[in-house]
């Protein structure tokens, strides 16, 4: 079998490695409203899904991924 066959692996970006790596979930409610959420207890919101992940960030005190991924 050739290799030109084998599918690539998706490479994600550093923000989504980052997301994954902590196993954070971004979303966006019907109000428009995102959150960046961990789990029930442990969310935070913003305008944007960037600014839901700072606020986490703030709330948690977790480096934020440009921290991390200089």
């Amino acid at each position: 079998m050739s290799d030109d066959l084998v599918p690539e692996a998706q490479q994600l970006s550093p923000r989504l490695q980052w997301l994954e790596r902590h196993g954070l979930v971004v979303t966006q409610a019907r109000s428009g409203t995102y959150y960046c959420r961990l789990d029930d207890e442990n969310f935070a919101t913003g305008e944007t899904a960037e600014a839901a992940c700072a606020n986490f960030c703030d709330k948690t005190r977790l480096p934020h991924w440009t921290q991390e991924n200089p």
